[in-house]
């Protein structure tokens, strides 16, 4: 430790000679270095930190941190903090070995495989990357999460920073930051991590059963509400990215949510009001985009009218390669080369074409093994704590994740989202529930509480049934 501070002291001395201002990076140093104490003490502090740094992109937001890539060096040592701490405690690396995970593991071997026959390996190569990325949150989450508190810690991090990502973009958006596109002002994300108006709103939306789940879940008044205003606003924002495609996945939000709540009824009547309200608060260029979902015939903008022409170019990709594809997020290239049709710069605006187009049928089969294995798992969760009063909250958040997945497959109809972290995000929680609660016991692994004020009368339904 002295050594540790005598080093300090003269570095700190020598800035204060040549650099100005060298108090900041004094400040920036203990700030990394309470970080690092902390992550390697406490590794759930690693992944609660790895998934505010992957949200929010300092890199991007603030450039002259993108040379020592903050993600990189959170994510690496959020791994290896949950290494050695797993050395330390159980004298081995601990790997989930879930269907679950090994289908993922699969995936990223099949988009790898692609790149032999890719019409852009760096594209391809790229796509690899950023897919270990993903996959390492997903780990991280797997890995980490192991008791009811750290599942609500690790929810409400995401949900905000969510948050954060509209809030952000909608203050763009009120100071000019928007792209003006097929006649109206469309909400766009300042970083990657939002992205084009379809991926902010694909984003935005899919996070919106998270934050009606975890106003059911918290009993104070004012936390409860603030999560659900926080979905409303994220359905509010989502209609001013003229993203039609979203509409269909709120369309199955909406559908999902009816179908598995005990007040169905009254469900629909707020869903009735709140949708003929925000129709008269939305301004006409919006109200007339979204008309043209009502259209059968009429001007419709590219991407729409010429939907059917890149799903025939994407099913020509697979034809004529169908082992590997064209490349792993190497669609628009195969696409504007000539090869499978009238070229254009198109994505292939559908989910099961672009992982067919794209990894041909071994990335399809095992990607699809995955949905499989999610869904089972989910209806096994369901099933199981069904009958259990005070598993109630498991079947909330099933619920909640259950029909967020639906939302990110209504999307991805019409949407290219098979890189959307949601996805992979949503599935580790999912093992987390099944894994540790139902297949380990949740009384071992997440201790039970008093129910929650905020279930209503299925809780009081319950409570009369156990008793």
């Amino acid at each position: 430790m002295w050594m540790v501070l005598i080093a300090i002291s003269i570095v700190f001395g020598l800035l204060s000679v040549w650099v100005e201002y060298s108090w900041i990076f004094l400040i920036a140093l203990l700030v990394v270095a309470a970080n690092v104490v902390l992550v390697f003490k406490y590794p759930v502090w690693g992944l609660l930190l790895y998934t505010i740094v992957y949200l929010f992109r300092p890199g991007e937001v603030y450039p002259m941190f993108a040379a020592i890539r903050p993600g990189l060096l959170v994510g690496g040592l959020a791994v290896l903090s949950l290494v050695v701490n797993q050395l330390v405690l159980c004298g081995r690396i601990a790997l989930p070995k879930d269907r679950t995970t090994l289908t993922l593991a699969a995936f990223l071997v099949a988009m790898s495989l692609s790149v032999f026959t890719s019409y852009e390996a760096t594209e391809t190569v790229n796509s690899c990357v950023s897919f270990l990325k993903i996959m390492i949150f997903y780990y991280l989450i797997v890995s980490l999460i192991d008791t009811r508190k750290r599942l609500i810690q690790f929810l409400v991090v995401f949900v905000i920073m969510i948050a954060y990502i509209g809030a952000d973009a909608f203050q763009g958006y009120l100071t000019g930051d928007y792209i003006h596109r097929m006649n109206m002002d469309r909400l766009t994300g300042s970083t990657s991590a939002g992205g084009d108006p379809n991926t902010l709103a694909t984003t935005l939306l899919t996070a919106v059963p998270l934050f009606v789940v975890l106003g059911f879940y918290f009993r104070n008044w004012a936390v409860k509400m603030s999560f659900f205003f926080m979905g409303l606003g994220m359905v509010a924002l989502v209609t001013i990215t003229g993203s039609r495609g979203s509409m269909v996945a709120l369309a199955g939000i909406t559908f999902g949510g009816i179908l598995l709540t005990q007040r169905k009824v009254l469900v629909l009547l707020i869903v009735i009001l709140l949708g003929i309200g925000g129709w008269f608060l939305l301004p006409a260029q919006y109200q007339a985009r979204y008309a043209g979902l009502l259209e059968i015939s009429g001007d419709l903008d590219e991407a729409s009218s010429g939907r059917w022409t890149i799903w025939q170019h994407g099913v020509e990709m697979f034809l004529q390669r169908p082992l590997f594809g064209v490349g792993a997020g190497a669609f628009v290239w195969a696409n504007r080369s000539g090869d499978f049709g009238p070229p254009n710069s198109l994505q292939p605006h559908n989910l099961f074409i672009q992982i067919a187009a794209t990894t041909g049928i071994i990335g399809l089969t095992v990607w699809l093994a995955f949905l499989a294995s999610l869904l089972s798992r989910l209806r096994q969760l369901l099933i199981s704590t069904s009958n259990i009063y005070e598993q109630y909250w498991i079947q909330l958040f099933a619920k909640g994740f259950l029909v967020t997945l639906v939302a990110l497959l209504a999307s991805g109809m019409f949407g290219h989202t098979l890189y959307r972290y949601t996805w992979y995000v949503v599935a580790a929680l999912v093992v987390v529930l099944s894994d540790q609660v139902v297949d380990k016991g949740a009384e071992r692994k997440f201790v039970p509480e008093p129910a929650l004020s905020s279930t209503g009368a299925a809780t009081d339904n319950l409570r009369n049934s156990k008793k």
